[in-house]
């Protein structure tokens, strides 16, 4: 990207920008897909006007296309289950995951997530439960040439944990909470964190 528009800030911050345009159609586009057309164009609204959807896709980081990505695997994920006689997207769905995988750690939870219909269709549908578990062992020997990094980013940056005590949860609790009131700027209201939880 930066070979073809340059380092200006600009340019670094661009595809990440793109990718937030896009991830807002497809959180509309998933969101119809589960639940309708109405809860669709709230999903991409609300999605578009949170902070911390912003503060995501201006970052010259992955996460703008790990998002993405993600939406982009579940629509394809669901659009599969819902539509079992699409043999077409399974190899469209393992080709987003082995993406989704090389993006970030975090892949793996989507992932996951995907492999877990596995239990729940296995007695309704065994051709799609394994066209599922197929996807599975695809991406995971596509990961392959990566295991080394990340044995090597595990033992370099140990994990440090701390004592849980009383002072720990309820810190990590209201943590919580200031993350999602910063989404839309707004002061500690009673009604607002009932709504919330």
């Amino acid at each position: 990207w930066l070979k073809i528009f340059g380092v200006s800030e600009f340019a670094q911050r661009s595809f990440s920008a793109l990718l937030g345009i896009a991830s807002v159609y497809m959180l509309y586009r998933l969101a119809c897909l589960l639940f309708g057309a109405p809860t669709g164009i709230l999903s991409a609204l609300f999605g578009s006007l949170s902070f911390s959807w912003f503060s995501f896709f201006r970052l010259i980081r992955c996460y703008g296309l790990f998002i993405f990505l993600t939406l982009l695997s579940f629509y394809v994920f669901f659009n599969y289950l819902q539509n079992k006689e699409k043999k077409s997207s399974l190899p469209i769905l393992i080709a987003i995951n082995i993406v989704l995988a090389y993006t970030h750690y975090f892949a793996c939870l989507v992932i996951l997530v995907e492999a877990l219909s596995i239990v729940f269709e296995w007695k309704r549908d065994k051709e799609w439960a394994k066209d599922i578990l197929l996807m599975l062992i695809w991406v995971i020997i596509s990961y392959i040439p990566w295991f080394e990094n990340l044995f090597y980013d595990i033992k370099r940056e140990p994990l440090i944990i701390e004592k849980i005590g009383y002072y720990n949860i309820w810190g990590g609790l209201f943590c919580i909470l200031l993350a999602f009131f910063s989404d839309f700027h707004i002061s500690w209201n009673p009604a607002l964190i009932i709504i919330y939880l």
